[in-house]
């Protein structure tokens, strides 16, 4: 019998998870009968982490494929997550945009967060659009490592790893800024 999700401080709680792996450590993918809600990256361990009670959750499909192309990804075979589902109904609809846009982010490329304002029609909104990628719950498939400052630097990154995590990714990716890649 499926459960039915729930929301809970701004995410919808999860009713299926699949675990991966990488050279960096382990993570998680969770869904709702909806689509991916929640994607723990590897070496988090606070609040959600892996020790957040989600270890019980069956696999399905969504979670198993997503956690399957998260490894290639990792083993920087370039992959898309655009045909999979996302559950965004616990964001509000303004972050719910912003992550829908960002989503169209293509590998190995970046937008400002000013071109995000601007696509959501809030030009003057980047503020705005970083506190939205902030909450975004589902890193990697929502790439919001991929989004930059107008000026070229790389901004922030709130998920576990913080720049650093970022500046991997990029590499992952092998991105180049302003001449550099990283």
């Amino acid at each position: 019998m499926q459960k039915l999700s729930k929301r809970t401080n701004g995410l919808t709680e999860a009713s299926f998870a699949s675990e991966y792996h990488t050279e960096i450590g382990r993570g998680l993918v969770m869904s709702t009968a909806l689509g991916i809600c929640r994607l723990v990256m590897p070496g988090e361990t606070s609040g959600e982490g892996l020790a957040g009670g989600q270890g019980s959750l069956m696999a399905n499909g969504w979670t198993v494929e997503a956690a399957w192309r998260l490894e290639a990804y990792f083993r920087r075979e370039q992959v898309s997550f655009l045909d999979l589902p996302v559950d965004l109904t616990a964001m509000s609809s303004f972050r719910a945009m912003v992550l829908s846009v960002t989503r169209m982010i293509p590998y190995g490329s970046t937008v400002s967060y000013a071109e995000i304002a601007t696509r959501v029609g809030c030009p003057r909104g980047s503020r705005a659009v970083g506190g939205a990628l902030a909450a975004n719950p589902i890193p990697l498939m929502i790439p919001c490592h991929r989004v930059i400052a107008a000026h070229g630097g790389l901004g922030g990154f709130s998920a576990s790893g913080g720049l650093d995590m970022k500046r991997y990714l990029l590499g992952l990716e092998h991105t180049e800024i302003e001449g550099k890649f990283f």
